[in-house]
């Protein structure tokens, strides 16, 4: 019997903290016990066959499906070698109202590495994977500490 009792308080344990710390103002509890009664009748409605559910779309989702419908509405239009079956960015004519685009700069390239000072004949380096380039570069960065 106590083991019943242990197991009661123990499941309406967390229902007596939630109802301390929360503040449920009654125009939700109304409105909670209105969703709770239409969901009811619905769910009635729908086993006795009166109602038949709709299917519920997600905005994202029906803007999807307006797409597909248009796109099958639309003609196959040929596809180019630009975006959308247009023709390439160098074929077409530059907007008036655009402004002239910016030179491009040019890439940064890492200087090439010096021969070792110190007459030291360094292994040449073969191409191989990062890491063992890594490897390589942290024992020079030891060496050139040391020195």
């Amino acid at each position: 019997m106590w083991a019943l009792l242990a197991l009661l308080a123990a499941l309406l344990w967390p229902l007596d903290v939630a109802v301390r710390r929360l503040v449920i103002e009654a125009a939700q509890v109304q409105a909670a016990a209105r969703r709770v009664r239409q969901g009811a009748r619905d769910a009635w409605d729908t086993l006795r066959g009166r109602l038949r559910p709709q299917p519920v779309h997600e905005p994202t989702l029906g803007r999807l499906l307006r797409s597909q419908e248009q796109r099958k509405a639309e003609p196959q239009r040929p596809v180019g070698l630009g975006l959308g079956g247009t023709s390439p960015p160098s074929e077409r004519e530059p907007a008036a109202d655009a402004a002239p685009a910016p030179p491009r700069e040019q890439a940064w390239v890492a200087p090439a590495p010096s021969a070792p000072e110190d007459g030291e004949p360094e292994a040449a380096e073969e191409p191989g994977d990062a890491l063992s380039r890594l490897k390589a570069a942290k024992r020079r960065a030891r060496r050139e500490k040391s020195d």
